[in-house]
């Protein structure tokens, strides 16, 4: 059985965090047809990057995080608990800060 590591579990930590941030917007975003507002967007955006979560699958050299697989996994997990539109904002992958 694989353990987690410290690092994994930190990482898994501050992506509940995040998620944990979104939830309280799904109502809203859900209303507006999947639309989240830029300052929204913004906000958690820089939160993302602030957390450690901005492009976790992107190596380090490239502008990401250079995340493990298995980390990119527990972001992921995190993720799947909030809505489709909120959770991009957990910045999986994304190289741009929203307008």
């Amino acid at each position: 059985m694989h353990r987690l590591s410290d690092d994994d579990l930190a990482i898994q930590a501050r992506a509940r965090e995040l998620c944990d941030e979104l939830i309280p917007h799904e109502v809203d975003v859900e209303l507006a047809g999947g639309e989240v507002p830029a300052e929204l967007a913004r906000k958690h955006h820089d939160r993302a990057v602030e957390l450690g979560l901005y492009a976790t699958n992107i190596p380090v050299e490239h502008g990401g995080q250079g995340h493990t697989m298995l980390q990119q996994v527990l972001v992921q997990e995190q993720g799947g608990r909030v809505t489709n539109a909120l959770a991009w904002l957990v910045a999986l992958g994304r190289l741009r800060r929203p307008a």
